[in-house]
């Protein structure tokens, strides 16, 4: 933070994204453009150490869902929001892998992208209305064999710790439980589901009615 400043870097090839984003942010006193990245080198090796946010446009050359991985290793403990003209299942799970799940598409309007930065900077998950729609749309297991599933009232609970944001410490401190408790918990729920992350596990959760996408910022 500077002052009570977000240090925000965004990183992109495309003039127009990046410009627009700088220009919107900088429009907002609570935001500070440490930098506008044009490459991925330049996004590794310049701008402030910690970033309290980094915008990356993964529709740009040389920024793509393959390279998040090394944005990630870079910068740590900075939250990444995505922008990107359109995300596909393949993409999602690219980006979900390499530990995102904040998603912007370009055509998103300024007050949605303000939204989706608050929501990055404190920790929530967010996926632009559009991609929150394809994720809902059926795949290899229906919507009735998710709501077959039986969840323990328990586990059911730890499913909307989870998709608040919530880490297994986080949920084991306010549940008063061990860590070990919740990591059986999260297990048993993945495998229930037949999941692999937690981006998976609240999609089903959602077409099974377990929580609702009003509970956090999706």
């Amino acid at each position: 933070m500077m002052g009570n400043k977000s240090t925000v870097i965004i990183a992109g090839s495309c003039f127009l994204i990046t410009e627009g984003l700088k220009s919107l942010l900088e429009g907002d006193s609570r935001f500070s453009v440490a930098s506008v990245s044009g490459s991925l080198n330049e996004l590794l090796t310049t701008g402030p150490p910690s970033p309290d946010l980094v915008i990356t446009d993964i529709s740009s050359e040389g920024f793509e869902p393959e390279n998040l991985g090394k944005i990630k290793k870079a910068l740590p403990d900075t939250p990444v929001l995505i922008v990107a003209v359109s995300v596909s299942h393949s993409t999602l799970k690219t980006v979900s892998e390499a530990g995102i799940q904040n998603i912007l598409l370009q055509n998103s309007g300024p007050q949605e992208i303000l939204t989706a930065v608050f929501a990055t900077l404190r920790g929530k998950k967010y996926y632009s209305s559009d991609i929150l729609d394809m994720i809902m749309e059926p795949l290899d297991i229906k919507i009735t064999a998710t709501r077959e599933v039986q969840l323990t009232i328990t586990e059911k609970e730890i499913v909307r710790q989870i998709a608040s944001g919530l880490t297994t410490k986080d949920i084991a401190t306010d549940r008063n439980i061990s860590i070990h408790t919740v990591s059986t918990h999260r297990k048993n729920i993945f495998r229930k589901l037949g999941v692999s992350n937690a981006s998976e596990l609240i999609m089903k959760s959602i077409r099974a009615g377990w929580i609702d996408n009003i509970e956090y910022y999706i």
